[in-house]
């Protein structure tokens, strides 16, 4: 008898051979899954005999910073907020999504005696500076980092969203709410408002990537070969960004 034991991987899917496709076993129960497995393996081996077994590991986690709590009680790890509310406060928020970043650095939480006068002094990324502009004509002021550096849209609709429920719910609902970002922000943005559009008064997506993913890095590729076109033999010529 030809007996082998087979494991789930991390992200739901069961190798059940090297002859076959992985098998998605997320979301069944044991008895689907006994089934699911025994149709697939039966392909090539008759009358097959599956037996299965859940092994459960527990292990302890601790959760270490001044994390974001979203208003469900639940821990974003790696999303830290930031709210600036202006003596003369008229009631209504700008919420900032900032720019593409895919440095780890940035998802720091910000120093904790940020006010109007000293927030351009160096301690805050300059991704974030552009939060203090609302503030000056009396708007509340709000961004987060993103849980994911790098293009995660998905995860950063959720920690934009989080932010603002938190702020509704310590402030109230603001008269208005508005979004806004740049580049990456950009994207965050056109695409927050498609996801919830009864949920902002007005949003200003800038400089975003809206064409895409695929056309965007497109673009930057082109960029790149014209570069080693025009100047691949031009003796110590460098190829950098400097944002």
């Amino acid at each position: 008898m030809d007996q082998r034991r087979f494991r789930v991987l991390g992200f739901g899917y069961d190798k059940v051979d090297n002859n076959y496709a992985p098998l998605k076993v997320d979301g069944m129960t044991m008895p689907e899954v006994h089934d699911a497995i025994k149709k697939r393996l039966e392909l090539t081996a008759n009358q097959a005999d599956v037996s299965i077994s859940l092994v459960k590991i527990a292990a302890q986690q601790t959760i270490a910073g001044e994390h974001l709590v979203g208003p469900d009680g639940t821990v974003n790890l790696g999303a830290y907020g930031l709210i600036i509310v202006p003596p003369n406060w008229n009631g209504s928020l700008f919420i900032y999504a900032h720019g593409y970043s895919a440095d780890q650095r940035l998802i720091t939480p910000f120093p904790p005696d940020l006010t109007i006068g000293n927030f351009l002094d160096g301690r805050v990324n300059m991704l974030f500076q552009a939060t203090l502009i609302p503030t000056l004509q009396g708007y509340a002021s709000a961004t987060t980092t993103f849980r994911t550096p790098g293009w995660n849209v998905k995860d950063s609709i959720k920690d934009v969203e989080n932010l603002r429920r938190y702020f509704v719910k310590k402030y109230g609902k603001p008269k208005h709410t508005y979004l806004w970002g740049h580049s990456g922000g950009g994207m965050v943005t056109s695409t927050i408002i498609e996801v919830l559009p009864n949920t902002y008064d007005g949003a200003l997506p800038m400089g975003g990537p809206g064409a895409g993913a695929r056309r965007n890095f497109d673009g930057a590729l082109d960029l790149r070969l014209l570069y080693e076109y025009t100047c691949g033999g031009v003796p110590d010529a460098r190829f950098a960004c400097r944002v």
